[in-house]
């Protein structure tokens, strides 16, 4: 992928350093300061590994099931988290926006899509990507093979994404449960950072041919850490992220996630205990109101379009042996809720 980059910076490098001289035996300083660039480019080049992720490891803890309401403030007490209901123990959630790029245009409330983006990003980090790309990103929420072309609009797309969680800060204090669970013990309060805390970027080659951009990671996005400390992330087959037949876009890739979310919190805890596997579909718009805002001259539908979108996702996780099958619940005409059958 970054071969061909190389070799122009490598034959720029030789000019630079070996080609003609102004004055005998010595360069410009401007020559000079290009050629430290450059070497500085080449060694960062080489330690490139783009990788295709196998798995897609996806968050499952209640703080990473709840982060766009507690982000956005919609849990009644800003920012509080109640994570253990017999032990009564809370995690506060702080956010705020960083000052550094007042031109960036953010969305109004923080979405599923910007969390899944952020998710998926700690994915391919777990799975030893070293850097990352927009596109790399793009391909990996939805499962799409390295051969398969990706539009420049979808990886723009991705792009604003990514510079909209760099834009954002999160502080998750989490002391009391520090103090209540041993498995967190040496573990400390994730103090306030970037949602995507990426330290570098680096100009490579992709397929096509056209340069774009890589991200260096300098830890694992913080809500992401959250759930990998707990020991609450889960992971899946890369490929129920594609679904067939259904159109990539932010508001489907927010359902998909939301609905794994779901599935897999409902399969049995080391209790053996197990939540209720019947989804509400008025709960399920609720969830995702920031994603999915509804055509005020046809809200009905659009709602009808989303729960057929819902259905292509169930039906091609039932032919991937995912889950064993649905069942629609309805309420006269009206579809209330689908319960999964594992």
């Amino acid at each position: 992928m970054n071969e061909e980059l190389i070799k122009e910076l490598e034959a720029r490098l030789i000019f630079l350093i070996g080609g003609p001289r102004k004055e005998p035996g010595a360069k410009t300083p401007e020559e000079w300061a290009e050629a430290e660039r450059i070497m500085d480019e080449l060694e960062k080049l080489k330690k490139v590994k783009l990788v295709r992720a196998e798995k897609y490891f996806l968050p499952v803890s209640k703080l990473a099931k709840n982060a766009v309401k507690l982000v956005n403030g919609d849990l009644g007490d800003p920012g509080k988290l109640e994570v253990d209901q017999r032990k009564k123990i809370n995690v506060f959630v702080s956010v705020g926006m960083y000052d550094h790029d007042e031109s960036l245009i953010l969305p109004k409330k923080y979405n599923l899509y910007l969390d899944a983006v952020q998710m998926t990003i700690g994915s391919l980090t777990d799975s030893n990507a070293q850097y990352f790309t927009a596109e790399q990103v793009y391909r990996t929420m939805n499962g799409i093979p390295t051969e398969v072309y990706i539009s420049p609009q979808a990886v723009e797309a991705t792009t604003t994404a990514i510079n909209q969680l760099r834009n954002l800060w999160v502080t998750i204090d989490r002391s009391e449960e520090l103090k209540a669970y041993k498995k967190l013990k040496g573990l400390s309060i994730i103090q306030k950072k970037s949602i995507l805390p990426f330290n570098s970027t680096i100009t490579i080659k992709n397929q096509a041919g056209r340069q774009i951009t890589a991200y260096k990671l300098e830890e694992l996005p913080p809500l992401y850490q959250y759930s990998k400390d707990r020991g609450e992330i889960h992971s899946l087959p890369i490929e129920l992220m594609n679904i067939k037949g259904l159109r990539t876009s932010a508001q489907n890739t927010a359902l998909k996630i939301w609905l794994l979310q779901q599935i897999e919190s409902m399969k049995p805890g080391k209790t053996g205990k197990r939540r209720d596997s019947t989804i509400k579909i008025n709960t399920l718009f609720e969830a995702l109101k920031y994603d999915i805002i509804f055509n005020s001259s046809s809200p009905r539908a659009d709602k009808a379009k989303y729960i057929k979108q819902i259905k292509t996702m169930l039906d091609s996780w039932t032919d991937q042996k995912y889950i064993k099958g649905y069942k629609e619940n309805k309420k006269g005409r009206s579809l209330e809720s689908i319960t999964i059958i594992l």
